[in-house]
């Protein structure tokens, strides 16, 4: 099935915790079980049905569309470059495709796999601001763990710094922007950008956006993702990978 959601795929980062592995290329580009991470977020994408995909590049930039083309897929590909992402994040990145996106976007951090099964749920969701959440992971996270805090079915903090206490589930690196949801983010990214912070995660405005508007987790129901930092994301990865797999195939009988 089509939709007409457009995927931004935030993929400017050098990924400095893979080194020696990311010197001369892409944390995204970097095989895992004899495939680049990158597509395996590219086969849930057109699996799901999306057509369209925005991949912000920085670091070894140009090495994306010699492995990906114009077309991956059923997904045609259009590349925004981050010229000074050694100096911001993700919040930078995505702002520079405000251009390419107008109501309806998922936006998903290229170091993300994930089950297809998500990624439906995701497109399913007629909340306008949506992050994808495990809420299975609750109280004690690893210091990486991107925890939120759940208030009466809104998402009200988004931090790595949130005590166990108050940690309520583990954000995935997947979002989704509808309708007035498109509105408000571009405003306050536009608003991060004026205020020269460009060197904060995409969950810096996401953080602000929610102390405003409502953000509402969708569940992953303790699903298989991961999401690659280091060397151990990406060893674990291997395994992880093979099983989410075997679940979309058992998902597809």
């Amino acid at each position: 099935m089509k939709v007409s959601t457009k995927a931004v795929i935030l993929a400017a980062g050098r990924g400095t915790r893979l080194l020696p592995l990311t010197k001369n290329t892409c944390k995204a580009l970097l095989l895992l079980n004899n495939k680049p991470i990158i597509e395996y977020a590219l086969d849930t994408l057109s699996d799901c049905g999306i057509e369209q995909a925005v991949i912000v590049v920085g670091h070894c930039g140009d090495e994306f569309k010699k492995r990906l083309g114009n077309k991956y897929k059923n997904v045609a590909i259009e590349y925004i470059y981050n010229p000074i992402y050694e100096k911001t994040n993700s919040t930078y990145s995505l702002w520079l495709a405000k251009d390419s996106v107008k109501n309806d976007i998922i936006v998903i951090n290229a170091d993300t796999i994930c089950p297809r099964i998500v990624m439906e749920e995701m497109l399913k969701t007629s909340h306008s601001i949506a992050m994808a959440v495990d809420e299975t992971l609750t109280g004690e996270l690893s210091e990486d763990a991107m925890k939120v805090t759940i208030v009466d079915g809104l998402i009200k903090n988004a931090s790595k710094k949130i005590p166990p206490k108050d940690t309520h589930g583990d954000a995935i690196g997947i979002y989704r922007f509808q309708n007035d949801g498109v509105v408000v983010l571009y405003e306050e990214l536009k608003k991060v950008v004026e205020e020269n912070i460009l060197d904060q995660l995409f969950t810096f405005a996401v953080q602000r956006i929610m102390d405003k508007n409502n953000v509402r987790p969708v569940n992953t129901r303790g699903l298989l993702w991961i999401e690659i930092d280091d060397h151990k994301d990406l060893k674990n990865a291997e395994k992880i990978v093979k099983d989410i797999l075997k679940l979309d195939e058992q998902d597809r009988l």
